[in-house]
């Protein structure tokens, strides 16, 4: 699935760039509303961030779809501390490209800021967002603004904005649970209006959600994971084009989490299938004639070798798996593929599977130093039980 998604990424967008802020403009104008002021809705304080993009470009909404990556703002509180700032996010529409579904805003949008009375006074906000037309631009910028909680500004288009952004505990709809499993639930919506008009999205604050329509009032929400696995909620936000409203959905607690057993039984599964994989088979035979070495050597020796390739393989999991969790102990937002959506990593790799299949066309041959080659013939070779552990590994 996440193959067939990247690949599907790569086709719609073809690349993913970074550009100076002067370049920027050419594509979007931002801008913070007020200039000096506030907004005031219902005893909470707001600034607006304006986005208003040039035709055929979009910006993305908190759960941007197959590819994208929802705004943020963060305020310089003084040197050193950076606050995020709570997004509020307008009703947004769906894209389909090239077979990619996205969720977001065309042409203008102004996304809601919330902020507190003790961020009064002028402050540096950084704000990070994407830009999608034919290529994808990952925008960072600061911009001043001058935050006056006594000022209080009127602005229609905030205001018309702000309605937009889907409200909780409105009671507009009535949602109904109808049917779960491990991964998928079928929703039922209850409204007085037209059901053709209705539109509903997902978001969730632990996983990635797709939400598909089965007819005028039913959907169903699909997940990679396990809804029993889920600490927080699922928000529905859904609208028949006059009125929108957020609806947090807590997956009942009687769908507990499977037995410890039954993963590991699937994790032998899904590495008995791998085998099979084209990039793992040729291995194989390699595998076995490395083992066959092995034929007039101790059992105690035959032993020893195969718990040193085990733990050898465990320890290289566990050495990828320590290099993640540090990346996002430090803020880095890593997934599947991550490295795939760096430029310079994608370059590299062109060069280096341009250069392969030049040498496999046969327009030159890769030799190595006759040296090297001897030395590793040497360490195969070897009778010892540390060479054979490399040898195997």
């Amino acid at each position: 699935f996440y193959l067939i998604k990247f690949l599907l990424i790569l086709l719609s967008y073809g690349s993913c760039q970074a550009i100076d802020l002067s370049q920027k403009e050419k594509y979007v104008e931002v801008q913070i509303l007020p200039k000096s002021g506030i907004f005031k809705v219902k005893d909470q304080l707001f600034i607006g961030v304006e986005l208003k993009l040039k035709d055929g470009w979009k910006t993305y909404w908190k759960n941007p779809g197959d590819a994208g990556e929802a705004i943020r703002v963060n305020i310089l509180e003084d040197d050193s501390k950076m606050t995020n700032l709570p997004v509020l996010f307008p009703f947004p529409k769906t894209f389909i490209e090239k077979g990619i579904t996205t969720i977001g805003y065309e042409n203008h949008v102004i996304f809601p800021v919330r902020i507190s009375n003790f961020q009064n006074g002028k402050k540096k906000l950084n704000l990070e967002y994407l830009i999608c037309k034919d290529i994808c631009i990952p925008v960072s910028e600061t911009k001043i603004v001058d935050i006056n909680v006594k000022n209080l500004v009127e602005s229609s288009e905030f205001i018309k904005n702000y309605r937009l952004v889907p409200k909780r505990d409105t009671n507009y709809f009535n949602l109904e649970f109808n049917k779960t499993n491990e991964n998928k639930i079928i929703l039922d919506i209850n409204t007085e209006k037209d059901e053709k008009n209705l539109k509903i999205f997902g978001y969730s604050e632990e996983t990635d959600l797709k939400v598909n329509k089965l007819d005028s009032s039913s959907f169903e929400i699909l997940i990679d994971e396990d809804f029993s696995d889920f600490k927080e909620p699922i928000y529905i936000s859904i609208s028949d084009g006059t009125k929108f409203e957020e609806i947090p959905f807590k997956v009942d607690s009687n769908y507990k989490s499977r037995n410890i057993f039954f993963y590991i039984l699937m994790a032998l599964i899904g590495g008995f299938i791998l085998n099979f994989m084209p990039c793992v088979l040729p291995i194989l035979s390699l595998k076995l004639y490395s083992f066959s070495k092995l034929i007039n050597q101790t059992k105690q020796t035959v032993s020893s070798n195969c718990l040193l390739t085990i733990s050898g393989i465990i320890c290289s999991f566990l050495l990828l798996a320590s290099v993640v969790i540090v990346f996002k102990i430090f803020g880095e937002s890593l997934g599947w593929g991550f490295q795939f959506q760096n430029f310079y990593y994608l370059l590299f790799i062109s060069i280096i599977i341009f250069i392969f299949s030049l040498n496999l066309i046969g327009f030159f041959e890769i030799i190595l130093p006759e040296t090297f080659v001897r030395s590793i013939d040497k360490i195969l070779s070897s009778e010892s039980k540390f060479n054979h552990s490399i040898a195997l590994f």
